[in-house]
């Protein structure tokens, strides 16, 4: 955080952060990075006393934590979040599942404050207020988030699911629940060479249904792309062979 590097890489602008200010990136970084409950100004007197040790007084107002936040591209997250999990993965001795690291994909929905930019960045219909989609990939049995995203509601879940796999390596195994699976997305971990284990609706292809309506614990069976997986695995650059799959 404190490298020009990190700076010239992230900053809005080629004078942003370059002068001395009271909320150098660094702090403005632990800042935003801490889990704040209050409101802005409280939470800022908060840090400047006790995080920074520094007199009340010398604390800064909300409007100037809003314009440095102005000059700080969102991309230095993701990186400081890349830097920690490798750091984590270096460091820790990392629990695993029969030799595998555990990862899991979900998401959900949540409201977007009604500001005309976020409104354009993120889509709105009417009246109704802005939504937009999280997703992570989160190793679960060391509580890491491997990669994250913030995209418009109009960005399918499955799609940042399968932008996760350059995120994997080859002894990963991920886990997705039934909202998730498409012949594509099991099409591009075969690509991949990815493991992954998804709970489907009985409903998700005939070879499905005919595995529930008998009496087999498990099985392996093929799925065959219809008319529609072909043109997705199309679109997205992916074989359309069958898959073999173990229930």
């Amino acid at each position: 955080m404190s490298s020009p590097a990190f700076a010239t890489r992230h900053r809005i602008g080629a004078r942003a952060f370059t002068r001395e200010r009271k909320l150098p990136l660094p702090q403005l970084v632990k800042f935003l990075l801490n889990l704040r409950k209050g409101a802005n100004q409280d939470e800022l007197d908060r840090f400047f006393e006790v995080v920074c040790e520094q007199p009340l007084a010398d604390s800064v107002s909300k409007s100037a934590l809003t314009q440095a936040r102005a000059k700080l591209r969102a991309e230095a997250f993701a990186e400081l979040s890349r830097v920690l999990v490798e750091a984590a993965m270096r460091g820790l001795p990392m629990r695993r599942w029969h030799g595998f690291r555990l990862l899991a994909v979900d998401g959900s929905s949540f409201l977007l404050p009604k500001v005309p930019a976020i409104a354009a960045a993120f889509g709105q219909t009417g009246e109704v207020t802005p939504q937009a989609r999280f997703s992570r990939l989160y190793d679960v049995l060391n509580r890491l988030v491997v990669a994250a995203d913030i995209e418009p509601q109009s960005v399918g879940e499955r799609v940042l699911a399968g932008e996760y796999l350059p995120s994997t390596r080859a002894d990963d195994l991920l886990l997705y629940d039934r909202g998730y699976p498409a012949f594509w997305l099991f099409a591009a971990h075969a690509a991949e060479q990815r493991h992954f284990c998804a709970r489907v609706p009985r409903a998700f292809c005939a070879e499905v249904q005919a595995f529930a309506a008998g009496t087999a614990r498990s099985s392996v069976i093929s799925l065959a792309p219809g008319d529609e997986a072909r043109r997705q695995c199309r679109a997205f650059g992916l074989p359309t062979a069958a898959l073999c799959a173990c229930d």
